[in-house]
Formats: C-alpha cells, structure tokens, sequence
C-alpha cells in the first residue's frame, strides 16, 4: 500500500474488498446450487453428493476467512437464510418429481370413469362408415370388396402353381460324360440340347420367381393398410417366415405406394378451406441418393423402397404436370406408409409459439383408406367367426374372433390424424424432462383427421447406425443408442402403460442435443399412431406374469397367465400340463433370463398354449412384442448388451407402484 495513505484507509478497503468478493461468492455457490437441482434427476447422486461437499468446504472457508471481518461475519448464516429461501420455493416440485420418479402411477389410471374396452368400441362405432348402412348395404360393400381382393389374388393362383413347375424341370440334374458316351450320335445331340434346355429353364424359372414375388407385394400394397399392417409384422418374424418372405416383404417397413398430389390438395382443402396455400408452403426439391442429408427426408429416400417410391412419385408429378389437373405443382412426398404420406413444409404465418417460417412434417392420409379398413375387419370378424361356429375344428379357444376385435381397435385409431396428435402429446408429457428421448410437437389447432402437422425432426436414421459401424457411427454410439432405446421402451411398457406399437428403425431418427452440456446423443420417435394402452388391472396381471417368469417361476407364470385369461376352455389337466410346460422352458434355459431372450419364450409360450388350448392375453403378447422388437433393435447396436440391467430397475419401479411385492435381484452376468 501506499505509504501515504492512512492504515485505517487500507483497512476499509480490503474490508469492502473482503465483503464484495464474499458476497460474489455466495451468490455464485447458490447459483450453483439451485441450478444442480434442476438437473440432479438427469445425472448421477454420485456427481451431485460430491459437488454439495465441495460446497460445504466453500462455506466453511469463506467463513473462516470472514471471522475477523465485521462485514463479513455470519457468512454461514447468510448462505443459509438465502439457501433456505431459495429452496423453499422448490420443495413442493422436487419432493412431487422424486415422487414420480419412484412409484407414481400414470394420470389416466385415476379416472375410474374410462373403460378402455368400451373406449375402443364406441371409437370404432363412431369413425366406421358402415355404422349408418343396413345389413344389405354391408352385405353388398362386403361382396364388393371380396370380389376385389379375390381379383388381386387370383393371378397368384396361377403363377405359383406354374413356378413350382417350372421349379422342378429346372431342378433335375444334368446328363453325365459317362452317360452320353453310353449312348449314339443321336443321343449325343439330345445331351447337348438338354444341356442347354435346363440353363434356360433355370433363367426362366428365376424371372418368375422374381415377378412372383414383386406381384406379391404390389398386390399387397393394392389391398389397403390392413394387410399391409399383417405383412409388416410377418416380415420381422425371422423365426415363423422364410428368409425370402422375410427379404421380399420387409420393404413394406420402408415404403408403401404413395397416391397423386392432386388427392393431398383434395384434403388440404377439406382440412384448411380453399386458402390453403397461405398457412402452408410446400418443398419440392428432394436430394438425390448419393448427397449427404441432415434431415428426415434424406434418411427415408436413401432406403431401397424409398428410392422406389420416389421413381413412382416422379412418374405422377410428370403425368400431372401434363394433364394440368392440380392447380399447383406437384410435391414429392418424403415418405409413405400404409395410412398416409409424409412432406417437407414451411408455415406461411405464426402459429402459436411456431413463427412463420417454421419447418413442419405434413401428414397427409392416403383417399378412401377408411372404408377399406373397416370393409376387411367386417370380412375378418365374420370369417373368424364361422371357423370357431365350426365344432369339429374345436378353434374356439384360440378366440380368433377376439383376436380380429383386438387388431381392429389398435388400428382404426390410425384413421383419425388426431388421435395421433393426442399421442404425441402425451408420449411428450411423459418424457418431460428427459434429455436423450424426444418425439415431434404436433400443431394441434392445424391438424385434422386427414392432416396431421408437427414439427419437422432433423437427423440421421436410426437405420444407418443399424447397418454400418464407421467414423461417424462408432461402437460407443451405437451402444448409447442401445441403451437409450432399450429403457424407453420398459418406461413404456412398465412405468407409462403407454406403448409405441411401430417400433422399427424407420421410425427413429437420431441427432445430438445441443440444449444440453456435452451434446448427448438423442433419439427422436416418430409415427405414434399405433399405440398399446392396458389399463391398471391388465398392466398390474403383466408385471405379475413378467416379474414371475423374471424370478424363473415359470409354473406361477403360467398360473397367472390362466388366471387372468378373460375366456379359457382349457381342462384341469391341460391347464396343469401348460403349467409344468412353462416351467420347463424356463428350467431348461439356465444360462438366459426372460428379459435376454424374449423371442425365445414368447414362441416357446405360444405353442405350448395351442398344444393345450390355453387362451393367452392379448396385453401379455403385444407388451412382450414390443420388448422382443426392441430387444433385437438392441442386439444390432450392441450384441454383448446386458438387458436385465437396464430392464430389471423398471419392473421393480412396477411392483412397488402396484404394490407388488419385490422380487430378489437375480444376478447380471
């Protein structure tokens, strides 16, 4: 200090010195505080109890160092008033989060008023177009449409018939060297031309073969949404269907045939009047397969059927562009399912917090798609229903009719755009807060039952991390994303009772989030309308039947499972055969808990239940479907993956919701 300036002087300045940078200090250690508070949920307790030691150490320092201070004096007692004041704002919300992240049960559960069942029924009612017809009128609808589907199926009934044929001729085996010089000139020249016969034969029987199978999936796509759906699920059973099935129809998970883009302006204009084209303007421009593309669309298009579906996309806009029949030009869609078609599009003018400008996914449903749906499940539900009036077939257990009721309700759904704008929302209520699961924000007050906006999601396919391992794929993502995946889908299935039912890597899209410190790796879920929802009494009997299988108590497993079937005609002694199968299965696979081999127990379960007719629940299979699709997403991110780590904490979360009784933790390796 200078040494003209008075002691006392010097004292008063490093004591307001003191005192500002106390003061700073505090301020800064209940900044700290009150935001790791926020995001305690989302880190490890570890990080969190280390960085509230370093702040008491912080504390007790500071108030050391103002123990001879009369400014700073009491800092322990300033941090803590402020503390105190700060955090009381927030005990409510944080004792009601640690609440919800322990045992809450979900919102809807405490309606007691809502009968799921009766739900779906009166849904279906009210969307089916042959609620108003009279039996002849459906009955007339019915012969329509089976004339149809028998008119597409009919050259089948040919073409196989004649490729098996052809099949055989093309299969014998060749003439030897031995054999022909056996024989004279004459049979010499019969070898050499039979020779040559069954090369051309073999060319011919592939060509057909080929056509065969590409008729097949055309014939599919003519159908409607409803066979569709059947084939899309039958294509990821590698275990039921043959490689071939498998590989021919499982471009239908990647792309459908799109309609013309004068039916998507038909239905913007019944969604949004004839002055559309101000709330919405549409992209054309699509890359082509070789650029590299950030978005969505690239993602789609860069898929075999994507590519498909854009040659015939193309063909439609030149044939429109010729006819002059659409007031616009044409837009290529950037996807396509079986109920609707997907574009790229910009608002024209604000929309809530949604500025002009903003980048939306325009859902829009493919024409006249409603009464097909319905026109199938009637013919289904009837024909289901003459097999089981049938008595010597004895199908009745198998409740096939139930089975077609069941399908229907989970589908219909799909019709109304809204309901999968209700989904979105509440799949985005139950991941609040979560930093590595998103789904799209639906534009609600744009949407109607043809037309669904949302948010446009910018990323790279779950698909490419699923086919190749690279530089920009590597082993530590592709198993972050496992891991990411795996426990959505048990938060779904266990905890939400809310279950995204069109899980496949068409249907993720991954990007980083930035929002948050280190840009984690996220996953975005699209296509919500097909959805599972059980109710508390079906997911209360789930976790029961699950937790049983989980602790190798296959017989109780299989007790439950007779139990809470709603219709069982099984006698005493199947029942008791079915219970003994069970546990058998699970005796029998020592090295593999359930929750590690799914696919395995669920076909295992399934025929042991048609061998002695025990009706199985329709809850039991699709939530043990949904693990299974899931489960082998996550074995081709990540073979060496540990399930039950990751599953095994939400189905104690479960029993201690229902207030189950825990069960023992079986070990993880």
């Amino acid at each position: 200090s200078d040494s003209n300036v008075n002691p006392s002087q010097n004292n008063s300045i490093e004591e307001a010195l003191r005192s500002k940078l106390l003061s700073e200090t505090l301020l800064s250690l209940i900044e700290m505080k009150e935001k790791l508070n926020r995001v305690k949920s989302m880190h490890n307790n570890y990080y969190y109890h280390h960085v509230n030691t370093l702040t008491t150490t912080a504390v007790a320092a500071c108030e050391s160092s103002s123990s001879s201070s009369t400014t700073g004096a009491g800092f322990r007692d300033r941090y803590n008033a402020i503390d105190a004041a700060t955090s009381n704002n927030n005990t409510d919300a944080t004792s009601t989060n640690a609440a919800a992240l322990s045992t809450s049960k979900p919102a809807e559960w405490g309606d007691d008023t809502i009968d799921l069942a009766q739900r779906r029924l009166q849904f279906g009612q009210e969307i089916s177009p042959l609620s108003n017809t009279t039996r002849l009128q459906r009955w007339c609808m019915a012969v329509k449409r089976m004339i149809t589907l028998g008119t597409l199926v009919a050259p089948l009934g040919v073409m196989i018939p004649a490729n098996v044929v052809l099949g055989s001729l093309a299969g014998k085996p060749t003439i030897t060297e031995e054999e022909e010089e056996e024989g004279d000139g004459n049979d010499d020249d019969e070898g050499v031309i039979n020779q040559k016969r069954l090369p051309m034969l073999q060319r011919y029987h592939q060509k057909l073969t080929q056509s065969t199978w590409d008729y097949a999936l055309w014939a599919i796509e003519s159908a409607g949404p409803t066979y569709i759906k059947l084939v899309q699920w039958a294509s990821t059973r590698n275990d039921l269907f043959s490689p071939e099935f498998v590989g021919h129809f499982s471009k239908l998970q990647d792309e459908t045939r799109g309609h013309a883009w004068r039916e998507t302006e038909h239905a913007l204009e019944r969604a949004y009047g004839k002055e559309w084209k101000k709330i919405l303007s549409f992209d054309r421009v699509i890359e082509d397969d070789d650029d590299e593309s950030d978005g969505f669309e690239g993602g789609r298009l860069k898929r075999t059927g994507g590519a498909a579906n854009r040659d015939r996309q193309r063909r439609l806009e030149r044939q429109e562009t010729k006819s002059n029949n659409s007031s616009s030009l044409p837009t290529i869609p950037i996807g396509s399912g079986c109920v609707a078609q997907v574009y790229k599009a910009r608002l024209r003018s604000s929309h809530g917090l949604h500025q002009a400008g903003t980048s939306v996914a325009v859902k829009v449903q493919h024409p006249r798609i409603l009464e097909k749906v319905c026109l199938d499940f009637y013919l289904l539900n009837k024909f289901a229903s003459f097999l089981e009036y049938i008595p010597y077939l004895n199908l009745d257990y198998l409740s096939m009719k139930d089975s077609v009721d069941q399908f229907r309700d989970i589908m219909l759904p799909q019709l109304d755009l809204r309901v999968e704008a209700h989904n979105l929302q509440r799949f985005r209520r139950d991941f609040e807060g979560e930093s590595q699961i998103a789904f799209p924000e639906p534009l609600v007050e744009l949407t109607s039952r043809e037309v669904l906006v949302e948010k446009f999601v910018e990323g790279e396919p779950m698909l490419n991390f699923v086919l190749r391992e690279d530089e920009n794929h590597s082993k530590k993502d592709r198993e972050e994303l496992a891991r990411i995946g795996l426990e959505t889908v048990m938060k779904m299935i266990f905890l939400h009772d809310f279950i995204h039912a069109d899980l496949h890597p068409g249907n993720m899209i991954v990007d980083r989030n930035k929002s948050v410190r280190g840009s984690p790796l996220r996953i975005h879920m699209i296509d919500c309308g097909l959805t599972v929802e059980l109710g508390e009494s079906d997911h209360m009997n789930l976790v029961k039947i699950l937790g049983s299988l989980i602790k190798r108590d296959g017989y109780g497993a299989g007790k439950l499972m007779v139990d809470t079937a709603k219709k069982c005609q099984a006698t005493e002694l199947d029942v008791e055969l079915f219970c003994r199968g069970i546990q058998k299965i699970c005796d029998d696979d020592e090295e593999n808990n359930f929750l590690e081999s799914v696919g395995d127990y669920i076909t295992d379960i399934c025929y042991m239940a048609c061998k002695h007719k025990v009706k199985l629940e329709a809850a039991f299979i699709n939530a043990a479907l949904a693990c299974e699709i899931m489960e082998g997403l996550a074995a081709s991110l990540y073979p060496t993956m540990h399930v039950q780590q990751v599953a095994l904490p939400m189905v104690v979360k479960a029993e201690m919701m229902h207030g189950l009784k825990g069960m023992p933790s079986p070990k993880f390796w």
